[in-house]
């Protein structure tokens, strides 16, 4: 037949069997003409590239350098390469421990799995009993619907069953229809997880475009301004940088008082003169102008920050911070998406990145716990972000030394105790609420932050 006709049958373009002829995945071609073997060949590639995910190079390695182009032989040997490993039928774990152990799956999902018969209440456990925990635990990690996950593990268990039956059988016809069922089973399971991540992508993408609706949040009250009357009990009536002060400490103070112009033009100073680390000094230029709305802007600094110290804890959790502030700004819900998207990936890297002093180890704690609290709590960073707010609180308390770092600790240790202080009464824990977010009335009285704490103090569910 001609490549036309091939590629016709196979389900398939044309331009597809030349790349595959050109790769050698297709057996060779004698005058021009294809056969049956051909055929076979192209619809188990077409099979290994669509439904098990292989890249070309393992097809390769599999149908052409091993097999020969044997379609059968190849056939057997994907079991091999694809999951379900049939290597896992037989023996595994023997107590409950081990298999919890080895899936790292938790214990009540084990029990949801006992109960349905899925999973034996006592072991040994089989090998297959391993695969289906495991992919237990990331279909659920991925978000799939309940509904789903039955469908998946009814014939995921149905593949164990029938791979555990492969693996004792000889190579013989009996075989062969083990390995017929276990064919057909692992596409249906290959369709079912493709739907679980589409799903999974789906939950995700929902999530992201609410948390860069609720990130906007930061950019109102979310963000501390201090009342005159703070001020003026600190001596910060008005912000200047005389004659050898540092630019960009009085910047990044003007940023923590809430004035954002004083802020905006102190750092551009510090970049035209060359003072500071220019990689905080553009992330902090980057929140500045989150909070200004100049989103273009924003991104600009945050980018150089990165390039200058892409592993530094403040640089990372400042850029985290200015994505989700100017998320809400952008034309489409998508991109929102992909701006939270890239927004916590920077908030993850910060709580493994480089600080040189306590200094830079709160202001990283703080950017970290603002955001992770504000997003919804299922993309996973509630905890973590609750832990920097304790760690900013812890310490922050007593005096500093001088007071210029009074001032800096006062001001971190006033948005550490709003937000986790609001974030307790959220979740009903009215107590421990209340003791936070009274210190916060009593730091500066008559500002929007006491102002917020006062209402919700008074509220009668408190």
């Amino acid at each position: 037949m001609r490549i036309s006709e091939l590629a016709r049958q196979a389900g398939v373009w044309v331009e597809d069997v030349e790349l595959l002829l050109h790769r050698e995945l297709l057996p060779p071609v004698a005058s021009g003409s294809f056969g049956e073997h051909h055929l076979n060949a192209l619809r188990l590639v077409t099979e290994m590239r669509s439904v098990h995910r292989l890249s070309l190079n393992t097809i390769q390695a599999i149908l052409a350098h091993e097999y020969q182009y044997d379609v059968s032989r190849a056939e057997r040997a994907l079991l091999a390469y694809v999951e379900p490993d049939p290597g896992r039928a037989g023996a595994g774990p023997l107590t409950r421990d081990q298999l919890l152990e080895s899936t790292e799956l938790p214990p009540g999902t084990l029990e949801a799995l006992v109960e349905r018969q899925l999973v034996p209440e006592v072991g040994p456990y089989g090998g297959h009993h391993v695969w289906l925990c495991e992919a237990v635990h990331q279909l659920l990690e991925s978000g799939v619907s309940a509904a789903l996950l039955e469908d998946i593990l009814d014939i995921a268990e149905s593949v164990g069953k029938s791979e555990a039956g492969l693996a004792v059988q000889s190579d013989s016809q009996e075989r062969m229809v083990y390995l017929s069922g276990v064919r057909a089973r692992r596409r249906m399971v290959g369709q079912l997880r493709g739907r679980g991540r589409f799903v999974g992508q789906r939950r995700r993408l929902g999530l992201l475009t609410l948390a860069a609706g609720q990130a906007g949040t930061l950019a109102s009250v979310r963000f501390y301004r201090p009342s005159p009357l703070f001020r003026v009990r600190h001596g910060v009536e008005t912000i200047g940088c005389s004659s050898g002060d540092d630019p960009f400490r009085v910047g990044r103070l003007a940023l923590g008082l809430g004035r954002l112009d004083e802020a905006s033009r102190l750092l551009e100073q510090s970049l035209r003169e060359g003072i500071g680390p220019y990689g905080k000094v553009c992330a902090t230029l980057g929140v500045v102008r989150a909070l200004q709305g100049d989103a273009s802007g924003s991104r600009n600094a945050i980018f150089e920050a990165l390039d200058a110290e892409p592993n530094h804890a403040v640089v990372t959790g400042y850029a985290a911070l200015s994505l989700a502030i100017s998320a809400p700004s952008t034309t489409s819900s998508l991109q929102s998406a992909a701006w939270m998207e890239a927004s916590l990936s920077l908030l993850s890297r910060s709580r493994s990145g480089i600080w040189q002093d306590e200094g830079e180890m709160l202001e990283a704690a703080l950017a970290r716990g603002r955001l992770g609290l504000v997003v919804p709590h299922e993309l996973g960073h509630a905890e973590t972000s609750r832990a920097d707010l304790e760690l900013v609180l812890k310490h922050t308390q007593g005096k500093s030394e001088n007071s210029a770092g009074q001032l800096e600790r006062q001001l971190l240790r006033l948005n550490a105790l709003y937000f986790l202080g609001m974030d307790l009464d959220d979740r009903g824990l009215r107590n421990e609420a209340r003791t936070l977010l009274v210190e916060v009335a009593w730091i500066d009285p008559t500002s929007e932050f006491a102002r917020q704490s006062w209402l919700r103090l008074q509220q009668p569910q408190f």
